[in-house]
């Protein structure tokens, strides 16, 4: 494992609440996405082969996380916390089974920054590993699942014709005002949440941050204010 700020950096937190956001001390070697296949073989006639092509499924997540015993390889010594407080929270997150706020960032040792990542996931797995000779450090293995929520939408009733068989469709539902052009930041806020509720689109925290020259979401001031658009 490798310690200091120039692999990439994650965090994990209930979403909406960065008071339960834990970042891990360390940067990994090593992150891996996986996206399975949903598609079906099937037999047709005369022992032919068809494959049925599926929608794309939930991205999964793999990463490696070292809690080390004290912050002797941890250059933010402020990120650094006992590793029991890591194993609690990890336990915490698994047992409430809420979806989680997940955050990459990836900075880069010339101080830039490759696009960062920040998406809902659920904790589906995490082992904990001990090593002789060790004591006392902490390796996590932790799987989690990318987790999409069902947007809402309405009924419209077409009653007009009150003697004819009553017919309905769905219609997405749309924002009910106008976004503003300016966002003053409140406690709890991150790009995320205030994407979704003035824009309608959670995914647009990124161009609130290109537009307001933020390399790191993870730093929003309590009555910054935003340009929105």
């Amino acid at each position: 494992m490798k310690g200091g700020d120039n692999i990439y950096r994650f965090s994990l937190s209930y979403d909406n609440d960065l008071s339960n956001i834990i970042y891990f001390p360390l940067t990994i070697d090593e992150f891996k996405t996986t996206v399975k296949t949903l598609n079906k073989t099937v037999d047709v006639v005369n022992g032919e082969q068809m494959t049925i092509i599926k929608s794309i499924p939930l991205r999964e997540f793999t990463l490696k996380v070292l809690l080390p015993k004290d912050d002797v390889l941890v250059k933010d010594k402020q990120r650094w916390k006992e590793p029991i407080v890591y194993l609690a929270k990890l336990r915490e997150f698994k047992a409430n089974k809420k979806p989680l706020r997940f955050i990459v960032l990836r900075p880069q040792e010339d101080g830039t920054e490759l696009f960062s990542g920040n998406l809902l996931v659920t904790l589906e797995e995490y082992t904990v590993l001990e090593k002789a000779g060790e004591e006392g450090d902490f390796y996590i293995d932790i799987k989690l699942k990318e987790y999409k929520t069902i947007q809402g939408k309405k009924l419209v009733i077409n009653e007009n014709k009150p003697n004819e068989n009553v017919k309905a469709k769905e219609e997405p539902q749309r924002p009910t005002k106008e976004p503003s052009t300016t966002y003053t930041v409140k406690k709890g806020d991150t790009l995320w949440t205030i994407a979704q509720k003035q824009l309608g689109n959670g995914n647009k925290w990124q161009d609130i941050a290109k537009l307001n020259n933020i390399s790191n979401p993870n730093k929003l001031q309590v009555g910054q204010v935003l340009k929105l658009k």
